[in-house]
């Protein structure tokens, strides 16, 4: 397999990675449209009501995990199936919850946690280091593992179909979109172009995520949209302006059919982009009239589904913003260590 896949490698990274870099594949301005152009300099602050954008607000506080399985448990990567809010705990665990907040499963496979996605609610791919592993839904049960190359250092993880995982990864100073192909054992790469002292952080922190049946990434540090197809191309690319000196990262991004959705760091200070793809219209949001932040999470069946912990509860709520159900749970965890599912449902 090592000989397939380094002869693959250098195919791919050599020629025709070079040759897609050329075209367009990470940066170019050929995929560019002038006509959609964001304004980074003219954010809102107390414009906007929160109740402008969604319709009703609830808490799903979740359970703790058990000590002696996770002390001090940090969630992350949401992702949300029609019976489960799964979440990862740092590098150690995988973490099932109801939708009532209870807890159901944890998957602890012994080794560190890289990153994992859902495949159609059927399969639980996880990223540990170089090798994929693979577990039946909902019973757990392990299915394969498959070691990966060690020429590029992999950090995310998501099928675009089934026989075909998509792992961003980086060697040294430059960037790679790999694609590993189940049924034929094939390890291919695209190199991309960037080579600088940023890119292993731009690589780590870039978000894979769906739009209906697309594969799509996200790049944190200029924002673009790019479909992980069999041939990678543009789905969303925008001319983004900021003052000079301004810092600007892109954390998330969520597409529904008339909108599109940012969440990012200005300057350090979180804000919300909601891009409207049919008149390329936005609005840029750093707090709500009643002076908080809105988060992006997940987006499916018209709710936007954000994990916090209840430390951060105040940046994202107010209790007067709640029904009275809500505020007593609003109350009650406020002095907690748990977290929390808000669920925001959209107008």
């Amino acid at each position: 397999m090592n000989k397939t896949v380094n002869a693959c490698f250098k195919h791919q990274l050599g020629r025709i990675g070079i040759i897609l870099c050329l075209v367009g594949l990470y940066g170019c301005n050929l995929a560019k449209d002038p006509g959609k152009s964001v304004d980074l300099r003219k954010a809102t602050a107390g414009k906007v009501s929160i109740r402008d954008i969604y319709e009703s607000i609830e808490l799903v506080p979740l359970a703790q995990v058990p000590e002696d399985l996770s002390p001090e448990a940090s969630l992350s990567g949401l992702c949300v199936t029609r019976d489960r809010f799964i979440l990862q705990d740092r590098d150690r665990a995988v973490l099932f919850y109801r939708h009532d907040g209870s807890l159901a499963e944890i998957l602890n496979p012994g080794v560190p946690v890289t990153d994992f996605s859902i495949w159609q609610e059927r399969v639980l791919d996880l990223l540990s280091g170089y090798e994929i592993r693979e577990y039946a839904l909902p019973d757990l049960s392990q299915l394969r593992r498959t070691p990966l190359d060690t020429l590029v250092v992999p950090t995310r993880i998501a099928r675009r179909e089934k026989n075909v995982m998509i792992l961003p990864a980086y060697a040294g100073n430059r960037d790679y979109m790999c694609e590993y192909y189940f049924d034929r054992k094939y390890y291919a790469a695209s190199e991309g172009n960037m080579d600088s002292g940023q890119t292993q952080d731009i690589v780590k922190h870039m978000s894979l995520f769906r739009y209906g049946d697309q594969l799509l990434a996200l790049y944190p540090h200029n924002g673009q949209i790019w479909r992980c197809a069999e041939f990678f191309g543009v789905f969303l690319w925008l001319d983004f302006n900021k003052r000079d000196g301004d810092s600007v990262e892109f954390l998330s991004a969520q597409v529904t059919d008339e909108k599109v959705y940012f969440a990012l760091l200005i300057n350090g200070a979180e804000h919300l982009l909601i891009y409207n793809r049919a008149d390329y219209r936005y609005s840029l949001i750093k707090t709500t009239s009643e002076g908080v932040s809105l988060p992006l999470g997940v987006i499916r069946d018209g709710v936007n589904y954000v994990c916090c912990a209840t430390a951060d509860l105040p940046r994202y709520l107010k209790r007067e913003l709640l029904d009275p159900e809500d505020a007593r749970i609003f109350d009650k965890v406020s002095s907690t260590g748990q977290h929390v599912v808000i669920k925001y449902r959209f107008l």
